[in-house]
């Protein structure tokens, strides 16, 4: 542990910060996430100041490369503690640092069970402007500063979430504390919190539904959403690695793609990762992928990050041959989804005769 002395306007407060913290999840030998490790505060920090009955506080989204950017002020995973006074008008000035990736905030009650999106506001004027209650939201996606004021008129534990489907899953949440005591604002930083059931993963009865083979051609059917497994961020119901697929050396696969969530998704294959992208990256295979992902810089559609995703349960087929063995991965190239679980296990044997699918 390192401490660090912070002076915010006249008061003196005391930050603890957990370096190396993290929230792991067991799935077997696949990736983990990015998590909340080396957060840190800004060498003056400025997040909260106090004048009489008004708190000024600046949340800034991706300030640094936390969780994969995925953070407030650098922090994650409820590693940031904002303590108001009761009664105070909290005026927010929110600020989007992501190199484009959206983002939003929206003060919830504190919740056990993260949301897959945005939820209405705890206060009245609690989010960042006109954000859209349903998921994906309307999220600010420029480094324009946007402000917000709410009045904190009841003692309790909030959380502060960015409502962008899958966001909050990700890790992209801090917490908000009202007290009846505090005289002032404070911040502090904490190690990682848990929130929620991570990693939840409710396979089929009959997961060989999923995949056929027919001599040396493979069918494979991927669902997103299909279940509310790991709160809808799922392959067929797998999320977290726990859903492994594998295919014969040299078999073309032919796969259909739907998307039975009404969160956007898409798909791809690509090499195994130890460190999760927050966005899409190049299939490991020609033509593996589906829902029109581009591929960050240079890719199609001005390699913008996310692609454009399936958003709708409109099948959709591509091919692709399994030319190299190995242990590759299914995910959600939208940004924060393979982070936020959605991801699962693609090997290609040189010893299987048919393809099978299992989940561990």
């Amino acid at each position: 542990m390192r401490s660090l002395t912070w002076m915010i306007g006249s008061h003196r407060l005391m930050g603890v910060l957990a370096l190396g913290a993290t929230v792991l999840v067991s799935a077997g030998p696949a990736a983990m996430v990015t998590h909340a490790s080396g957060a840190r505060a800004a060498q003056n920090p400025t997040w909260v100041t106090t004048q009489g009955k008004v708190v000024h506080l600046t949340l800034t989204a991706g300030w640094n490369n936390t969780n994969a950017g995925f953070n407030f002020d650098g922090a994650a995973h409820g590693q940031m503690v904002v303590t108001v006074p009761l009664g105070s008008t909290v005026d927010v000035t929110f600020t989007n640092k992501a190199q484009g990736t959206p983002h939003n905030m929206v003060v919830i009650p504190y919740t056990q069970s993260l949301p897959a999106s945005s939820a209405s506001p705890a206060f009245p004027g609690a989010a960042t402007p006109a954000p859209r209650f349903r998921p994906g939201g309307l999220p600010q996606s420029g480094g324009a500063a946007q402000t917000f004021s709410f009045v904190a008129g009841k003692a309790g534990r909030y959380m502060l979430i960015c409502g962008i489907a899958g966001h909050a899953i990700a890790g992209m949440w801090d917490t908000l504390v009202v007290s009846p005591s505090a005289k002032v604002a404070s911040v502090t930083m904490g190690t990682a919190q848990a929130a929620g059931t991570v990693g939840a993963t409710t396979p089929p009865a009959n997961p060989s539904q999923w995949v056929s083979t027919s001599g040396k051609v493979v069918h494979l059917t991927l669902i997103s959403g299909w279940n509310s497994a790991n709160a809808g961020f799922n392959f067929d119901g797998g999320a977290y690695g726990r859903m492994v697929v594998t295919v014969p050396l040299g078999a073309t696969v032919v796969a259909t793609y739907k998307n039975a969530a009404n969160t956007p998704h898409d798909v791809l294959i690509v090499p195994y990762q130890k460190t999760l992208p927050n966005r899409s990256v190049p299939p490991a295979f020609a033509g593996a992928s589906a829902g029109r992902p581009r591929f960050g810089a240079g890719g199609r559609g001005g390699g913008r990050p996310g692609g454009q995703p399936q958003t709708s349960n409109k099948a959709q087929t591509f091919t692709f041959v399994a030319g190299k063995t190995g242990t590759y991965m299914i995910i959600c190239g939208f940004p924060g989804h393979a982070i936020a679980g959605m991801w699962d296990t693609f090997v290609v044997s040189s010893t299987a005769k048919t393809a099978s699918i299992t989940f561990k």
